[in-house]
């Protein structure tokens, strides 16, 4: 502490900083302020990463359950034509990983917001253009 003469001629303690303690107290808080930031801005992104996970699991579950039905359809038009236990066996398969995605796929619907489209059943057909733009 200095003292400081004021306008009055009556002396004061004042507390003052140096410049170099000025300094340092700048560039720590900058250092704080900026690891602060980055810990904000890594949480934001595990988050946004998250979320792109899942959409992506989403994306595949679809496109599974997508290609089964397709499967389905194949074999039971070989099962008209030739019916066979190998054709019973891989429909039963092809069921079964069916319904596995379409768990997944009602799973998670049913964690979505109560105003999301897909949770509403407001989602435009697999053959739409712009869906498939979007899963892709």
């Amino acid at each position: 502490m200095r003292d400081v003469v004021t306008r009055n001629g009556k002396p004061s303690k004042r507390f003052r900083i140096g410049l170099r303690s000025q300094m340092a107290l700048l560039g720590i808080s900058g250092g704080l302020v900026t690891g602060v930031i980055c810990a904000g801005a890594l949480t934001y992104a595990r988050l946004v990463q998250s979320e792109s996970n899942d959409s992506n699991k989403l994306k595949d579950h679809i496109a599974s359950l997508s290609q089964s039905f397709l499967e389905s359809r194949q074999i039971a038009n070989d099962f008209i034509r030739k019916p066979s236990d190998v054709l019973i066996k891989n429909h039963a398969e092809n069921y079964e990983r069916q319904l596995s995605d379409l768990g997944y796929v009602e799973t998670f619907a049913t964690m979505l917001p109560d105003n999301d489209p897909l949770k509403a059943g407001d989602v435009p057909a697999l053959g739409d253009r712009s869906l498939r733009n979007a899963l892709s």
